[in-house]
């Protein structure tokens, strides 16, 4: 079992924000459009794991011996405890969130098998970028957490690694530049 390939084209463009960021050069980025989609996907996932039914007759991967480096699994995310959709980074336990990007040491008592229908419901939300072409950004300049942006891709070093030649702010809606007019004032 494995996930299906991320479906964007050299050359398209995508709008999202930035889920994780490893530096000015390297951040996970999220496509926009995926945001109800993942918002549906969280909760059936808390009940399918918590609430009693088949997903908690799941036992941890450690029991199952099956900690195998690249498979998908169902790990807790340590800030809000809820169960999200990973792939297993090592076999002491680090999983990276496929729909955040980000990476964490977890019990192995949180890991557990992903139940098929979610490995298949869609793909890891989640997009690896690298900027090419980097020029050094005042610190305001950086993609924070969170911000919105839109990519370009550039070209696919793996399905979900992928290089983009800049970061392009979205651009302000008139409502929001009205606003900020106004408080200025």
């Amino acid at each position: 079992m494995s996930y299906f390939d991320f479906s964007a084209n050299v050359g398209e463009r995508l709008d999202g924000y930035v889920c994780f960021s490893e530096g000015p050069r390297e951040f996970w980025f999220r496509p926009k459009k995926f945001e109800e989609f993942l918002n549906d996907l969280d909760n059936i996932l808390q009940l399918y794991y918590e609430n009693g039914g088949r997903g908690s007759l799941f036992p941890s991967l450690s029991d199952c011996q099956l900690l195998k480096v690249g498979i998908p699994c169902a790990a807790k995310l340590s800030v809000n405890d809820r169960w999200c959709r990973a792939r297993v980074a090592n076999q002491m336990g680090v999983v990276q969130f496929v729909d955040i990007g980000h990476k964490q040491l977890c019990l192995l008592e949180s890991i557990k098998p992903l139940a098929r229908q979610f490995s298949e419901f869609m793909s890891p939300a989640a997009v690896h970028c690298k900027v090419v072409n980097f020029q050094q950004l005042s610190t305001a300049g950086y993609p924070k957490l969170f911000d919105p942006v839109a990519i370009i891709i550039r070209s696919k070093v793996e399905p979900y690694r992928v290089t983009v030649e800049s970061l392009i702010s979205p651009p302000t809606s008139i409502c929001r530049r009205l606003l900020n007019r106004q408080v200025k004032s």
